[in-house]
């Protein structure tokens, strides 16, 4: 998959919103983590807008996953000082 595509930035999108609410982040919450604003939140889960490496490792730093996992769906998750392999479709 292009990194430069819709299916991409979708992809990514949807990995970010389901560990958002599997960590009971309200967009609020995260978007103050990330420091970017409400708008800009929801179209980065909804896949509709391209970001940079800077605010993906902004927002992995606050789901506690690696960029890798965020991209690709296989990484390494870490919580509560545990690392865990994991791929995006253990993810409930």
């Amino acid at each position: 998959m292009d990194s430069n595509s819709k299916e991409f930035y979708h992809a990514v999108g949807g990995r970010i919103r389901t560990l958002r609410k599997k960590q009971k982040y309200s967009v609020a919450e995260m978007a103050e983590m990330v420091g970017i604003s409400l708008k800009y939140w929801y179209q980065i889960e909804s896949g509709k807008v391209c970001f940079s490496s800077e605010i993906l490792f902004k927002i992995s730093n606050s789901l506690g996953v690696t960029t890798d996992f965020l991209i690709s769906g296989k990484g390494i998750i870490v919580e509560d000082s545990l690392i865990s392999t994991m791929e995006s479709s253990n993810i409930p």
